[in-house]
């Protein structure tokens, strides 16, 4: 049974008055409900954690730093780390 198929059958009381003072169809609420971060294993599956709201990755897949772009900030990292220098 798919975890949409359990949610139909199996709303709690909270749910279904949630469900009501939202006045959504019960697959949008599902879906609001059921927000998952969409990032990929190397299986190409996806994480089975929740995305952080308002986003679309959990806490592990916010994304990494891409370094500095500013020739301030590469100074700051140059001044910072001077084993960094030759990199």
């Amino acid at each position: 049974m798919k975890l949409k198929d359990h949610f139909k059958t199996h709303l709690t009381r909270a749910d279904k008055a949630m469900l009501a003072a939202l006045d959504v169809d019960i697959d949008t609420f599902i879906k609001l409900k059921l927000k998952r971060c969409n990032a990929k294993n190397r299986e190409g599956t996806r994480c089975k954690m929740k995305a952080l709201p308002g986003k679309t990755k959990c806490g592990l897949h916010g994304g990494l730093s891409t370094g500095p772009k500013t020739k301030e900030g590469k100074a700051k990292v140059t001044k910072n780390f001077p084993h960094m220098k030759n990199k």
